[in-house]
């Protein structure tokens, strides 16, 4: 029961659904959708709507790849929710995890949106334009999370041994002889 709570195990999961979303990815791309699901996600920005240029086989696809992305949702959230629960500062943990939670939220918008205009099979604005804008802010705030903790333990370490120094120095004992 503890390797479900462990961080290697949700690493492994999270790994294992990026590399098959990948390979997934590569069987999306066509000439009109050179970017795959990346392309599908962001196509509220274009400044013409598109109808989506996949074939039936393709569309299961990207429905598959979808219902998988619901799956990487709870995986890359949990990963990152476990790896930043070690930081020592509540208010920055509480700041970084609420994070988490809100990029996770909006991948779940982007995803039901995203099913809605498949289903439809046409790119509806609205439908479109939410995807994009919820792509783009879980995008920058995965992107602030991924670089902010890494940079935070660098700094609280660096400032943490020159604390420790700093005790050890007061804390020798004057050798007199």
């Amino acid at each position: 029961m503890r390797f479900i709570f462990s961080l290697r195990f949700w690493f492994v999961c999270t790994t294992t659904l990026l590399l098959i979303l990948s390979i997934l990815d590569q069987l999306l791309r066509t000439p009109q959708i050179p970017l795959g699901i990346i392309s599908f996600e962001f196509h509220g920005f274009a400044s013409e709507p598109w109808i989506l240029d996949w074939n039936s086989q393709q569309r299961s696809l990207v429905g598959f790849n979808l219902g998988l992305d619901f799956l990487f949702i709870v995986s890359y959230s949990t990963l990152l929710w476990i790896w930043t629960s070690t930081l020592k500062r509540k208010l920055i943990r509480q700041c970084i995890q609420t994070a988490i939670i809100t990029a996770a939220l909006l991948d779940v918008v982007e995803n039901f949106c995203l099913l809605q205009i498949l289903w439809n099979g046409t790119a509806h604005v609205v439908m479109s334009k939410v995807a994009s804008i919820s792509a783009s802010l879980k995008f920058f705030l995965l992107i602030v999370i991924i670089t902010t903790f890494p940079i935070y333990r660098i700094i609280f370490k660096q400032k943490q041994g020159l604390k420790d120094k700093k005790q050890n120095l007061t804390a020798r004992p004057v050798n007199r002889a």
